[in-house]
């Protein structure tokens, strides 16, 4: 059972509920959508494409980082670069695909970044 909180998911269904929760604002879609393009991005880099100020930012990483969708990255000097965790996008991808595929958890489905099977 999931844990408020805590976020600890042990079945589909509360990943899935997880996922579109942290998938439920465009500012986060547009986080997810930019980082799919980069091998990763500053915190600073992020401000100027994503033109959010820092507080909602750091707010929207939060979110997304919650559910693994993020990998923070120490540059040293007190930097902070962030990737997306593909192997997480493509299990969201999966479960959420799942929802409203009237087929139930089958068709086509993301194989590998990038790629339709």
């Amino acid at each position: 059972m999931a844990r408020s909180k805590g976020y600890t998911f042990n079945t589909p269904e509360q990943w899935r509920a997880a996922y579109a929760k942290a998938l439920g604002h465009a500012a986060r879609i547009r986080i997810v959508r930019t980082l799919q393009k980069q091998d990763y991005l500053t915190y600073e880099g992020l401000l100027r494409l994503i033109e959010l100020g820092p507080s909602a930012l750091a707010n929207h990483l939060e979110q997304l980082n919650r559910v693994n969708l993020l990998i923070p990255i120490d540059l040293g000097e007190g930097k902070t670069g962030y990737a997306l965790d593909r192997d997480a996008a493509l299990s969201a991808h999966y479960l959420l695909a799942g929802v409203l595929n009237p087929r139930g958890e089958g068709g086509r489905v993301l194989t590998s970044w990038g790629e339709v099977g």
